[in-house]
């Protein structure tokens, strides 16, 4: 035993030798807590785009596209539930349409539009001067789209028809607009 061997220099070894075990058993679990810590924001980002919890597929799925680095392929995974079209784009377009800005409201042309485009990955300023109507599909058991009237939409809410695999897209037969190429002096 050296000379200057006492209890406090044996509790500071012993404190010291017990940080160095909890800091390699800590690094040692570092991959386990990133890949909860990945868990977590999948988990979120699924909970918020769809508006329900992900199944434990889904989850893993998204959790590897995150320690990947792939946060929007994880968000885009989470956009493919039924949930996202049917409640958080209707409800996230559904406010425009309305005098009272409410989404209690039914289904419109307006919003299956929307919905359409979001799922066909078209340019969202095209909303604003694009010519393009979504429809439900031929074969769905409902009125046919009509100007006049919001029935084809109104049933397609009602059988529960407003999935992304619903809508299908029409140009109408009205010309359209040019858009300028060069500001116009007002």
């Amino acid at each position: 035993m050296p000379d200057n061997w006492t209890p406090s220099t044996r509790f500071a070894r012993a404190w010291r030798s017990a940080f160095v075990c909890l800091c390699l058993a800590g690094t040692a679990l570092l991959p386990a807590a990133a890949q909860a810590d990945a868990r977590s924001q999948a988990k979120r980002i699924h909970d918020r785009l769809a508006g329900v919890p992900p199944t434990e597929a889904v989850l893993t799925s998204m959790a590897g596209d995150i320690v990947a680095g792939r946060e929007t392929e994880a968000a885009y995974t989470a956009m493919q539930h039924r949930a996202f079209y049917d409640v958080t784009l209707k409800n996230f377009a559904m406010p425009w349409t309305n005098r009272d800005q409410t989404v209690f409201t039914p289904l419109n042309d307006y919003v299956a539009t929307v919905i359409g485009m979001v799922r066909d990955d078209v340019a969202f300023d095209r909303v604003l001067y694009d010519d393009i109507l979504y429809v439900g599909r031929s074969g769905l058991g409902v009125p046919g789209y009509s100007p006049s009237g919001n029935d084809h939409y109104a049933a397609l809410e009602s059988q529960g028809s407003t999935s992304r695999s619903t809508w299908s897209a029409q140009r109408s037969r009205r010309p359209t607009a040019s858009r300028p190429t060069q500001p116009r002096a007002c």
